[in-house]
């Protein structure tokens, strides 16, 4: 099934920029990087994850580091 997600233009600057350095598509980029987020030992679904950049502060050193294993 295919769902339509509206992001700013930021996000999905950065998103294909991952997505090129995966060589995949933005989902499995998407995927990617909600899997690494799961390895941090906090479980999440893209819907779980939907709006926390407003809600919480990032943690930029984390995300950081997400960014560098792509």
């Amino acid at each position: 099934m295919v769902k339509v997600l509206t992001i700013r233009d930021e996000v999905y600057d950065k998103l294909s920029k991952v997505k090129s350095k995966l060589g995949g598509s933005f989902g499995s980029s998407i995927e990617y990087l909600i899997d690494s987020y799961n390895k941090s030992g906090k479980e999440a679904s893209i819907g779980q994850l939907a709006g926390s950049v407003q809600k919480f502060k990032i943690n930029r050193r984390t995300a950081k580091k997400v960014m560098e294993n792509v």
